[in-house]
């Protein structure tokens, strides 16, 4: 028994450990694919940013380069998702720094998830929970005292789900959620219209939690709700997942090979995306901090674009590209043309004869 214990436990160490190894995309990970999307083709555009850790070192100096980044690029995107842990200890002052900076992006519309960090990771939730409420309110445009709420980018339906409990670094989703997001998905999703879930944890099973956080608990949404959800989500077509949480960088053939594990993966119709950590840097995938994805959704699929927001170029290696299925966007109808109306014609006015005229004059 103590010899099974002992081979446990060093493998759950090594596991640990070579999570934590910063592995490089040009040396073992292999390109999914080289799509290209037809701008012509367009119909939503997002950037995708995770665990931006305002109050780590360096992170305002990352965030405030990322902000530039956007600014300076002339095509700019219609949203920028930033799925969680937007600040290390959840104090008003990381807020505040956080959603200033963000607001100074011109043009994509902002939307944020509340994750462990944001509601003091360690520390009584209640104290915290209602500061991430109130600033996520002011900056991103809602009205709400929950932790979840929905909104829209560009006419797609974005759903974002939140802890409500005060479980140590995992989260707590409560059957009333799970019945708000049953109907947000009803009208959201119906007839194959792409919609977009976002919650700061992984679904329990997905991108490798088991395997980059083997120790701590929290690194995935409980069983029960993560099954609750996969049904939910599975009712519709072009449904997305997008999480953060595991630091976990791009990777791709190497890693679905080795671990079964990929930050882009198809599961029974519904896609499932982890987005790197931005602020701190990554384990087991490209390690550069300053990491997210560029979205691109046209009507025949999702394209997903690793990219670093601090140099603005694209990672080449890490392309991944989801068949959009049965949906048929609307056309933008033209107006008929508007026919001036003819002025009415002036009435004839009858004049006398001319000898009439000259005895009117008399």
């Amino acid at each position: 028994m103590r010899k099974v214990s002992a081979v446990i436990s060093l493998t759950l160490v090594l596991l640990f450990a070579l999570s934590a190894v910063p592995f490089k995309a040009d040396k073992l990970f292999t390109p999914v694919t080289e799509a290209k999307a037809e701008t012509e083709d367009v119909l939503l555009t997002l950037e995708l940013w995770s665990d931006t850790h305002i109050g780590s070192k360096n992170a305002q100096h990352y965030l405030e380069n990322g902000v530039d980044t956007i600014n300076s690029e002339e095509n700019k995107a219609d949203g920028i998702i930033v799925s969680g842990d937007l600040t290390t200890d959840g104090a008003e002052s990381e807020y505040r720094t956080f959603y200033e900076i963000m607001s100074k992006i011109n043009g994509p519309k902002l939307v944020t998830a509340n994750g462990n960090h944001d509601y003091g990771q360690t520390k009584p939730r209640d104290e915290h929970r209602p500061v991430a409420i109130r600033y996520r309110n002011r900056y991103v445009g809602v009205d709400t005292q929950k932790d979840y709420y929905s909104t829209d980018i560009n006419g797609y339906k974005v759903i974002v789900l939140g802890d409500e409990g005060s479980k140590f670094n995992g989260a707590v989703i409560s059957d009333t959620q799970l019945s708000w997001l049953a109907d947000e998905l009803e009208e959201g999703a119906k007839d194959g219209k792409p919609c977009f879930v976002v919650c700061h944890w992984p679904l329990k099973g997905d991108h490798g939690e088991w395997f980059l956080w083997p120790i701590i608990p929290g690194g995935h949404i409980d069983s029960k709700p993560t099954k609750k959800i996969r049904s939910l989500l599975e009712h519709y077509n072009n449904v997305f997942y997008i999480s953060g949480h595991l630091h976990a960088g791009l990777n791709g053939e190497l890693a679905r090979r080795l671990f079964n594990s990929c930050c882009v993966k198809e599961k029974n119709g519904v896609t499932y995306i982890s987005v790197p950590c931005f602020g701190e840097g990554n384990r087991f995938g490209v390690s550069e901090k300053g990491t997210g994805m560029h979205v691109t959704l046209t009507k025949d699929k999702l394209l997903i674009e690793g990219k670093n927001y601090l140099t603005g170029q694209k990672y080449s290696k890490y392309v991944y590209e989801i068949g959009v299925s049965n949906y048929n966007p609307p056309e933008d109808t033209p107006a008929e043309p508007v026919t001036p109306e003819t002025p009415d014609a002036p009435q004839s006015i009858e004049l006398p004869e001319p000898d009439k005229i000259n005895n009117i004059a008399a």
